[in-house]
């Protein structure tokens, strides 16, 4: 499904990204905060999540901290005291025990913080447990929506994985395991959770399944998505935007000709129902509309 650009959708979506953005700087916190004001710039604010991602978290400390303060009132007091004295000697450590210590009251404030996620995946998306459960993609000009089975489905499709053994996985997930066990999976499989915001790793310590996926609404009947065009074009520009070297290279405008011609085809989005009514300049057209007029927007020209 496909929405037009919403603000509260990226108000939510910076709430996830603010605490790693902090970890590199107060001035990059500050940068991205002003981008959220009477008039959001949308598409500048995407661009300056997936340059933060790349850059040094020379800030960590400070950004843990924060994360903590906004979970430290469902903690007991020994709880606390753990944290604080785990923070001073080990930070990765102290990721670890914030991230998973408010799981057991199912405090899910940092479900989706990306300080606890790797950074440069995923920089574009979160899920939602709400009215709309399941995955939304922002690409600044529109958003688009996934259900929780057609991710899934996605992830069986892209990895050559069987669902079976996918589910068994996610469910393992929701209590957490050791990364060496994780990294014990295939790569193709943790490579998609990864790029779907599915697996936390706080401080590369542990790997948790994102507590806003409810597996209990997971099943083994998986087909293709249906989609219509601009739908199946944005299918391509996430594939573009994931497998990119450099992610602020191509987010928040319209992907170049050659590289949409390689993702826009059947074999490229497999797991799409493809018709025959999908024609590559069609979709490359109206994704420049939707681009030139959010730009548009974002510069106050409308």
């Amino acid at each position: 499904m496909i929405q037009p650009p919403h603000r509260g959708i990226y108000e939510f979506l910076w709430s996830e990204h603010k605490n790693s953005v902090l970890s590199v700087s107060i001035k990059a916190f500050q940068g991205i905060a002003a981008k959220l004001g009477k008039r959001p710039m949308l598409l500048a604010l995407l661009k300056k999540f997936a340059e933060h991602a790349y850059e040094k978290e020379t800030e960590r400390y400070n950004a843990l901290l924060n994360a903590y303060d906004d979970v430290k009132s469902i903690l007991s007091r020994q709880e606390r005291q753990i944290i604080i004295e785990t923070l001073l000697k080990d930070e990765d450590e102290a990721a670890k025990l914030i991230y998973e210590i408010p799981l057991k009251y199912n405090c899910k404030v940092l479900s989706g913080c990306r300080l606890f996620f790797p950074r440069e995946q995923g920089v574009y998306k979160f899920w939602d447990a709400q009215d709309r459960p399941g995955l939304w993609m922002c690409f600044g000009a529109f958003q688009l929506h996934l259900t929780p089975m057609q991710v899934i489905s996605k992830i069986v499709v892209a990895s050559n994985v069987s669902v079976k053994e996918i589910l068994h996985f996610l469910n393992s997930l929701k209590s957490g395991i050791s990364y060496e066990e994780y990294s014990a999976y295939p790569q193709a499989l943790r490579s998609l959770l990864q790029k779907h915001v599915m697996a936390a790793m706080p401080g590369k310590k542990s790997v948790w399944l994102n507590p806003r996926i409810n597996t209990d609404d997971l099943n083994e009947n998986i087909e293709p998505i249906d989609s219509d065009l601009l739908e199946t074009s944005a299918l391509a520009m996430e594939k573009i935007w994931d497998e990119a070297e450099y992610l602020p290279d191509v987010i928040s405008r319209v992907p170049d000709k050659e590289l949409f011609v390689e993702a826009f085809k059947p074999e490229s989005l497999p797991y799409v129902v493809w018709k025959k009514s999908f024609d590559f300049e069609d979709a490359l057209k109206e994704l420049e509309e939707r681009y030139i007029e959010r730009l548009a927007i974002d510069n106050g020209h409308i």
